[in-house]
């Protein structure tokens, strides 16, 4: 009988093995018709298991001759007592979210720093110290370092994983921001505080002020005399107790420059100098110097503290001597 003849395939150990058990399992078969057309007796064992097909899972005998074992493809189990494969990184990945979500932490810092720890550690560690903490937690909960508020869960889970791992560790869990160079330092210009309805006030048409009257009362300071005047400075210092609902004025003081008629200045010039406790007061007009960039008072009038008292003692005396 003639059979034909297999065409040539690509190599393939389990393949060509199976091509060859069943090239045997053909042969076979043909000297037992064979026997059985002559009716003579055949070398071939009329018991000979028929022939079975060949799949993936049936294994050749080691006994047949001119078969190779067909190599497994199975990973080999493993060993009783061995260690479980490590987790992959995105299951790692979905176990730290997972922990940090039961934390209460929903930072995506918080949440990289328990991957890590469950990395570096292990998954046991965490959920150990995670267990301290709601402990912690159910007791009283634990105080910041200032005392100023609670721990949250997720800081009582930090402060405890702290305490028990390296430095190296905890800086991959919280690296270190890098060191910028600090630049050199920018004035920046204060804003002017302005009063309340400053700025409305800008825009609207002004007021006018008919009578304005300035009262200075204080020592003067040095004595410029002037072809028809004096001039002297004043600076008030002090700031009175204002009504509720103003705001605050200036810091710095405001000085005066005062001037002073010859006339007038002759009457309070005698009193001052016998005198250093005396006060000038003087009332005047007062006005804003853009030129020198001070405010200007020109005096109307001019006395001193004891000049005052003097005159106010003196009219009694005229009432009860007049008729």
């Amino acid at each position: 009988m003639e059979r034909a003849v297999p065409s040539p395939r690509t190599a393939n150990p389990v393949a060509d093995t199976e091509d060859a058990w069943r090239e045997k399992q053909q042969r076979l078969a043909d000297a037992r018709l064979l026997a059985a057309k002559r009716g003579g007796a055949s070398t071939v064992s009329p018991s000979a298991p028929p022939p079975v097909p060949l799949t993936e899972e049936a294994v050749p005998h080691s006994d047949d001759a001119g078969l190779a074992a067909i190599p497994s493809t199975a990973e080999p189990a493993p060993a009783a007592g061995a260690a479980p494969p490590p987790p992959s990184g995105a299951l790692l990945r979905e176990l730290a979210n997972e922990i940090a979500a039961d934390l209460g932490e929903t930072h995506p810092q918080a949440q990289q720093s328990i991957f890590v720890l469950i990395k570096r550690q292990s998954e046991a560690f965490v959920r150990e110290h995670v267990a301290k903490a709601r402990d912690v937690e159910a007791s009283g909960g634990m105080l910041v370092l200032s005392g100023e508020r609670q721990r949250t869960l997720g800081g009582i889970f930090f402060f405890l994983a702290r305490q028990t791992i390296g430095t190296p560790v905890w800086l991959e869990m919280f690296p270190l921001r890098p060191f910028k160079k600090r630049q050199g330092r920018v004035e920046t210009p204060k804003a002017e505080t302005t009063p309340p309805d400053a700025a409305a006030a800008k825009t609207t048409q002004p007021g006018e002020a008919r009578t304005v009257k300035v009262t200075l009362v204080g020592r003067p300071g040095a004595i410029m005399v002037r072809d028809t005047c004096v001039e002297t400075t004043m600076e008030n210092r002090k700031v009175p107790a204002f009504p509720k609902g103003l705001p605050a004025p200036p810091k710095e003081p405001t000085r005066w420059r005062v001037f002073i008629a010859k006339k007038t200045w002759a009457r309070v010039e005698a009193a001052l100098a016998a005198d250093e406790a005396d006060m000038l007061v003087v009332e005047a007009w007062g006005a804003f110097d853009a030129s020198a960039g001070v405010m200007t008072a020109y005096a109307l009038n001019a006395t001193t503290s004891a000049l005052q008292r003097a005159a106010k003692a003196a009219k009694p005396a005229q009432g009860q001597e007049a008729p």
